[in-house]
């Protein structure tokens, strides 16, 4: 009962904010230059968005191969693209994550390090968005407003806190509320598997995190030249990791409405019509439908073969 009431809670939130952000930009505005697209710029995004996710899978296949998790490249891009699924149609944007869980640990058979991988690879890519962003704003610092610099090195400082403190299970131990959860042997494991990464291969993950955010960006910048917006590409070097970050909190549908309400508070920073900005974050939420789509499409043909073969294997 109370998971459906979170829900729909985020649900109202989500179509609240959207309405609040069409309303104050007009929805015609926001009409107007979705019309105005230019198709070309369009395709470039789309194939772009696609190509993100599958250096994601890349940044995952790398985290795997330094536990020794022998999974191939091509079962792990699927599983990306079906964990995108999950995300994009399901209230959290971190149901996707459970999936990919669940899926690689019934393939690999080793539950520990297939968490602990999904757990790594969403810790190593907000890090390098934010270090990315950190070193933008290190050249363009005169761009950015000075609570949106503030907000980037915040979340910087926070990702780091954060993973530092997973890795402390001699700490868990202590503390009189977790300790008895943290000595628990599959918390041992899952401790375990996340000591077990070398820096050579975090640093391979925080790279390959570093080309993602670029396509990412690259994405979002095509989409605003898709829409006639001609701003200077650091700005999106600046602005699309802290997007990305707030949008997956599970506060909202999917980022809906948080996204809209994000893009016009940046980008309008930067000289973009607060209707150009809110038409920027409807199209990137149209490629995120996208992607989700395709994923969804790979999980039922994925699932179809297995019941196939396990018939033939009956028969």
């Amino acid at each position: 009962m109370k998971k459906k009431l979170l829900n729909l809670l985020k649900i109202v939130l989500s179509l609240g904010l959207l309405a609040l952000v069409l309303l104050s930009v007009g929805v015609q505005d926001a009409l107007d230059a979705l019309r105005g697209l230019d198709w070309r710029y369009l395709a470039v995004a789309f194939v772009l968005f696609q190509a993100g996710l599958v250096i994601r899978a890349y940044r995952w296949h790398v985290l795997l191969r330094a536990l020794g998790v022998s999974v191939t490249y091509g079962r792990l891009v699927m599983l990306y693209f079906v964990g995108f699924f999950f995300n994009t149609f399901l209230p959290s944007g971190f149901g996707g994550d459970v999936v990919k869980m669940f899926e690689l640990s019934q393939h690999s058979h080793r539950g520990a390090e297939s968490v602990s991988a999904v757990l790594a690879d969403r810790i190593v890519g907000l890090l390098a968005s934010c270090l990315l962003a950190l070193i933008g704003l290190a050249f363009g610092f005169r761009l950015v407003p000075r609570p949106v610099a503030g907000v980037i090195a915040a979340l910087t400082l926070a990702i780091l806190g954060g993973g530092w403190v997973l890795l402390q299970r001699d700490l868990w131990e202590r503390l009189p509320l977790i300790g008895r959860l943290a000595r628990q042997e599959r918390v041992r494991k899952l401790s375990a598997a996340m000591l077990a990464y070398d820096g050579r291969s975090l640093l391979a993950a925080l790279l390959v995190g570093i080309v993602f955010t670029v396509v990412l960006a690259g994405t979002n910048l095509c989409v605003a030249l898709a829409l006639g917006v001609r701003i200077s590409p650091l700005y999106f070097i600046l602005f699309v990791p802290v997007i990305g970050t707030v949008t997956a909190l599970p506060i909202s549908l999917n980022g809906l409405g948080v996204r809209e309400s994000i893009y016009v508070a940046l980008f309008t920073q930067a000289g973009v019509q607060d209707s150009q900005a809110v038409a920027m974050s409807l199209v990137i939420y149209a490629l995120r439908l996208c992607a989700g789509a395709i994923g969804g499409v790979l999980y039922a043909v994925s699932g179809a073969r297995e019941l196939a073969a396990r018939a033939d294997q009956t028969n």
